[in-house]
């Protein structure tokens, strides 16, 4: 009496599986029957999946626009003047009412170039911004982890400073445009500037 369920259980199986083979078959233009390749998300969908792995690590972390950025930037330019501007005229004798002269040579390099890059660096990789950035509630972060980018990031990052203002400070208007708020040096580096306000809102929450 088993042998007859069997047999029959066996039979709708493999018509359940020609079935199957069936729908996943096509006859080609030659009447072939070729099998379906598996199928591809669109165009769309994957610009959505990269926007959104982009995301992962920056929830409820907006992106800082052009102004607070000009604006931090100010500030930031304000204060290496009021550094560097003295050691100049120290270098020079100026502020010993000797005949001031512009340093050059080793001295120029350091304290034109080498002071300001050394500074600017240690604010990003200690604070993640600069003064003019933290009074701006701005933060460095990854662009895709959310997390402190590393050395050689923040590297890329000030050595495009100098390639965003090259072509008529394109680089640096393009800030303005960007969906994320990317300068080319932000893209060059693998960064984005976010607001800092959202993090230290979180932060308050946690130890409540």
């Amino acid at each position: 009496a088993e042998a007859p369920d069997a047999t029959r259980r066996s039979g709708n199986s493999r018509r359940s599986r020609s079935a199957l083979e069936s729908r996943l078959t096509w006859n080609g233009p030659n009447g072939n029957q070729d099998r379906f390749l598996p199928l591809r998300p669109c165009r769309s969908f994957n610009r959505r999946a990269r926007r959104s792995d982009m995301n992962r690590g920056l929830p409820d972390r907006p992106y800082v626009g052009f102004w607070n950025r000009t604006a931090a930037a100010l500030i930031d330019s304000a204060l290496l003047l009021v550094v560097v501007l003295p050691i100049q005229q120290a270098l020079t004798g100026a502020a010993l009412g000797l005949p001031g002269e512009s340093p050059t040579g080793f001295w120029d390099i350091m304290v034109s170039y080498v002071l300001p890059a050394a500074a600017v660096l240690l604010f990003w990789k200690y604070r993640s911004a600069t003064p003019g950035k933290m009074f701006m509630s701005a933060e460095i972060v990854d662009a895709r982890t959310g997390g402190t980018p590393s050395n050689r990031q923040l590297v890329l990052r000030y050595v495009g400073y100098y390639i965003s203002t090259l072509p008529l400070l394109l680089g640096l208007v393009w800030v303005a445009f960007d969906p994320r708020k990317q300068g080319w040096h932000d893209k060059l580096a693998g960064t984005v500037v976010v607001s800092s306000v959202a993090r230290a809102a979180r932060r308050a929450s946690v130890y409540r």
